[in-house]
């Protein structure tokens, strides 16, 4: 089997993304009720975790090409509209991971990485 050419398998990925159905009104998702009680957006955020796991490849291709054509000492990664929680974090350890895992093949020094974590004022970034 021949590999498709990455641009193929982004876009394949991406109409799976879009045939799950992950479609929320914005309205719904702008605001979150911030702190870890019950009813928080750190307790109650499994749709949002299961996106960051099916965009992982979207990620991947992203971050790979991006390093493979600059080869750049320094990155900036920024996540606009974080919120709070473990799903911060874990976008934050995926990307330190694609990134490490290129260095160690290509035989490459690991860049200087700078995270900018960013949401709208009335969300609780904790």
């Amino acid at each position: 089997m021949v590999p498709l050419p990455k641009a193929q398998r982004l876009q394949q990925v991406i109409r799976k993304i879009r045939g799950v159905g992950m479609v929320i009104k914005v309205e719904r998702v702008l605001h979150m009720v911030g702190g870890g009680g019950e009813t928080s957006y750190a307790t109650n955020s499994r749709l949002q975790e299961k996106a960051i796991y099916r965009t992982k490849p979207i990620l991947e291709i992203a971050v790979a090409e991006m390093y493979r054509t600059l080869l750049p000492e320094k990155m900036v990664v920024v996540d606009l509209g974080c919120s709070s929680g473990p799903n911060t974090f874990l976008v934050v350890s995926e990307v330190l991971g694609i990134v490490g895992d290129l260095c160690r093949r290509l035989e490459q020094k690991p860049p200087e990485i700078q995270f900018f974590l960013n949401d709208l004022p009335g969300n609780d970034l904790q």
